[in-house]
């Protein structure tokens, strides 16, 4: 009889977990399935448990390789030896609830769709805690709905396991795919397998049962450096927005939440970047690659960051503060620079870039949209008379302008350009004083002050 579902699982070095990883599959309450296992080289005792059972089950099939091969392919071993209806993939130390392949199969069969996907128990190994990701609701979706649904379906299609495919997409979409990933992808190939297989279905189904479990480890690839991972997290954006180009011109709502999802990654990709043992200025050439990217500058400038998004990002401006590096380091100032493209106002006024360290304070009311809070910080600031206000002045006294028009106060507004004009005349910079006195002149002609000013520049 042909089986229904064909699993597939690689195992290296699994001694500890293997044995229940297939006691989860023995199982399970529908037995037209067959399960092939490749022990990957393991140097424990991982090849004789597989054996062991093997011998005790015909439906075991196991393939010993002499070698770790990383690059070993669970589901091209599929494609080569599987005769199930369905494929389905599984992690030698992840485990499933008694009903997975019936409630997949099932449901499947009676929707007609090509792929099923169920919920599941995240076991994270260091804290003991466990999550929990499921659908809130069950039921089958048609392809062509994926415009309007995608950014709910997508969280279940970040891994690959916990779900099964038909084994006749797979065949069919096998070579395309291959073609199209990239060698030095570091992360994210289940993703990426994930969607490019949902360019061959006529409609996905999601049960609202948790019927996979999964161990998370810190040791993980998502957890390491690798020159390689910023890469990996733009390929990932663009593919993204090329499955989406293919249902029509992308959606707001689908765009921003790519770049969310964009934001997400580089923000993890930052936090293991700083905890590699890089040396602080090669972190900070990296950090310049990331927000010197377009996709980055685009993230910005659309504005598609959350609050806690850009909480995360301020305790960036933290990290970086304790590099040990000169102020006036050049790859620094790009990196403060970029950061401080996130909001408009601050990439208009400010000039100097490590005021964005200096005065976290003021830049993150700003961020905020607390204008009037900001607003009289400066004032303060400009009033204190400190080495830092002074470094900064003209910084200050450009966010005192731009406060000061966004809360519709004229006389701080003018007194600010009035404040500037005296400041560059103080510096002998003749020609920044003269733009901002034409400013000036403009609101206030009569005024004496203005007066005095044209008279000194003219005398200078």
């Amino acid at each position: 009889m042909k089986p229904k579902i064909t699993i597939g699982t690689r195992a290296y070095n699994a001694e500890k977990t293997i044995a229940q990883t297939l006691e989860s599959v023995l199982v399970q309450t529908m037995g037209e399935f067959e399960y092939w296992i490749a022990n990957n080289g393991s140097t424990d005792r991982t090849g004789e448990i597989i054996d062991e059972y093997a011998s005790r089950d015909k439906r075991i099939n196991v393939i010993h390789l002499e070698h770790n091969q990383p690059e070993f392919s669970s589901m091209r071993m599929l494609m080569e030896h599987g005769k199930g209806e369905f494929f389905m993939l599984l992690d030698s130390d992840d485990w499933l609830e008694a009903d997975f392949m019936n409630e997949l199969y099932s449901q499947a069969m009676k929707h007609n769709v090509e792929v099923a996907v169920g919920g599941s128990k995240f076991h994270y190994i260091q804290s003991g805690n466990i999550g929990v990701r499921k659908s809130e609701i069950s039921g089958a979706f048609p392809i062509e709905q994926m415009p309007e649904v995608y950014p709910y379906i997508h969280r279940f299609f970040r891994p690959v396991w916990g779900k099964i495919f038909s084994a006749e997409v797979v065949r069919k979409r096998w070579e395309i795919m291959c073609a199209k990933r990239p060698e030095g992808l570091m992360y994210g190939g289940d993703t990426f397998t994930c969607f490019e297989l949902l360019y061959g279905v006529n409609g996905i189904y999601l049960s609202d049962k948790v019927v996979h479990n999964y161990r998370v480890h810190s040791g993980s690839a998502s957890y390491v450096f690798n020159f390689e991972r910023f890469n990996s997290d733009v390929f990932l954006l663009e593919h993204a927005i090329e499955y989406l180009k293919g249902f029509g011109t992308i959606s707001e709502h689908n765009l921003s939440f790519v770049y969310k999802v964009y934001c997400n990654a580089i923000l993890d990709t930052i936090k293991v970047l700083f905890s590699s043992n890089l040396q602080d200025e090669n972190k900070l050439e990296y950090l310049e690659r990331i927000f010197e990217h377009y996709h980055t500058k685009y993230l910005f400038e659309k504005e598609y960051l959350n609050d806690e998004m850009l909480k995360q990002y301020f305790e960036v401006i933290d990290y970086i503060g304790s590099f040990k590096v000169k102020a006036s380091n050049s790859t620094l100032n790009r990196v403060y620079k970029a950061f401080l493209s996130i909001n408009p106002i601050l990439n208009q006024c400010i000039v100097k870039p490590n005021f964005i360290k200096t005065y976290r304070t003021i830049v993150k009311l700003i961020v905020d949209g607390k204008y009037q809070k900001a607003h009289e910080l400066i004032i303060f600031e400009l009033a204190n008379d400190s080495s830092s206000s002074e470094e900064y002045r003209v910084d200050l006294l450009n966010l005192m302008i731009k406060t000061s028009a966004l809360l519709e106060e004229p006389e701080a507004f003018i007194l600010a350009h009035k404040l500037l004009v005296t400041t560059y005349i103080q510096r002998k910079e003749n020609d920044f004083a003269k733009k901002i006195l034409r400013e000036l002149e403009e609101m206030v002609p009569e005024d004496l002050d203005v007066i005095s000013y044209k008279n000194e520049i003219n005398i200078i």
